[in-house]
């Protein structure tokens, strides 16, 4: 069983997942954008083609469902296929027609659709962390742009919804730490009971 945390730069996500991790003892699955880009020759944070973001994002995509799909289960992740879709997503606007290939315009198509696939496929719940009132700004994150950050926290959102009930998710709107990490801890105890009972329940049947 995998949780998420999904949510727009510098939304306490990796914070977050550290510690309901120690406290449920989960198996804890961090995502560095900026290391995994530049295995892959890219600079995460840098002016890309709108070509070249989508490559780099089937990367990152691809690594992400490598990782935990090579770890031991339940654990928690910090980043969802649901973030890469708002990284990817952010990057267009009205007009980004102009700026690249019809190729590129159905590439990031299909790439939504896998991403909405993959969290169909890979996660259990999603936990989508609304932005904090401070930006930390750091050497690997994006700089500190509130319509860019706002823009790709709607379009997580939307993507959540657009999942149709194919994943369960929780909007986490407190900003608050020790909220978040109750909150959180007690969705993935409840979820973990029922899935222990029905198990248990199988196996009886059996």
């Amino acid at each position: 069983m995998i949780y998420g945390l999904s949510g727009a730069s510098s939304s306490g996500k990796t914070t977050l997942g550290r510690a309901v991790a120690e406290y449920l003892d989960l198996t804890y699955l961090p995502t560095s954008i900026t290391e995994c880009a530049r295995k892959h020759g890219y600079e995460a944070t840098s002016h890309l083609s709108l070509k070249d973001r989508l490559s780099l994002q089937w990367y990152l995509l691809n690594d992400h469902l490598e990782m935990i799909q090579k770890a031991p289960r339940p654990a928690i992740t910090d980043r969802t296929p649901i973030d890469m879709i708002g990284y990817l997503m952010g990057e267009f606007w009205m007009n980004s027609h102009e700026y690249c290939d019809v190729e590129t315009m159905r590439g990031a198509e299909h790439y939504v659709a896998e991403c909405m696939k993959a969290a169909s496929l890979h996660y259990d719940h999603i936990f989508h962390l609304s932005r904090l009132p401070l930006y930390i700004l750091g050497d690997n994150r994006p700089t500190d742009n509130p319509a860019y950050h706002r823009h790709t926290d709607l379009v997580m959102k939307g993507a959540l919804l657009d999942l149709n009930g194919n994943v369960s998710f929780t909007v986490v709107a407190s900003e608050t730490l020790d909220w978040r990490i109750d909150n959180v801890t007690q969705v993935i105890t409840r979820r973990l009971d029922e899935f222990d009972t029905m198990r248990k329940t199988s196996r009886h049947l059996n």
